[in-house]
Order: structure tokens, then sequence, then C-alpha cells
């Protein structure tokens, strides 16, 4: 008998998201769409069930408010600017320097981040 398979930490793998949703009703749908590309960034196929159940507990969950009042409130008293687009980031000697909708801006760190599904799947 084959051993299970496993996820990481060493957990035993549960069923993929999609497998334990139906696909009848337009509710279903909408459930399949809530968990997978709006909650998961990716296709039931690719999520975990147990991992997605699991989550809701977890600290990886999502932001009350969503991530740009998370950015608002973190922010406070910096000068943070939405709605400003990133066309290139270079790392130089003595930091970063991002090419933006708003002209250059230098800065000693910077934190890039990008949505779920940007990110290559590791399958």
């Amino acid at each position: 008998m084959a051993a299970p398979r496993r996820r990481a930490g060493g957990r035993p793998a549960s069923q993929r998201a999609c497998a334990v949703l139906p696909a009848r009703t337009a509710a279903d749908h909408y459930a399949r769409a809530l968990v997978g590309p709006w909650l998961s960034g990716a296709d039931t196929s690719a999520v975990d069930a147990a991992d997605f159940v699991s989550a809701q507990e977890g600290e990886d969950w999502l932001v009350r408010g969503g991530y740009g009042h998370l950015v608002e409130r973190f922010g406070a008293g910096l000068p943070v600017r939405p709605h400003c687009s990133v066309t290139a980031v270079h790392t130089r000697a003595d930091g970063v320097e991002a090419h933006t909708s708003h002209g250059r801006l230098r800065a000693g760190r910077a934190i890039v981040t990008v949505p779920l599904g940007v990110w290559p799947r590791a399958d």
C-alpha cells in the first residue's frame, strides 16, 4: 500500500477544494469562485480544502477592510501613495529605487507585494 501524500510540515494531504465543493447550482459556482480565485488567488483545483479551512483560524487570513486599509493604518504619518503604479524596482548599493507613476523613489528598503495569482504554481 502506498504511503499517503504529505503536505508541507509533514501533515497528511487532503482533497482539493474542487473535489468537496459541488458545481451544480449558481450558488455552488459562487462558492467555488469565493474559495478559489477570490480568497485564495487560485483555481479550486489548486486549493487544499483542509488548508483553506484551517487558515480561518490561523494567522494567514484576509485582512478586514482589505490590504489597502492595512497600508493606510500602518502607513499613517508616512508618505504612502495609493494608486501609484510601479513599473520597475532596481537594487542599488545604498538601497532600492522604484520607478513609479509619480516619479522615481529611493529608499533603504522596500516591501514588494503582488497578488497571489502572480506567483508561479508549485505543482
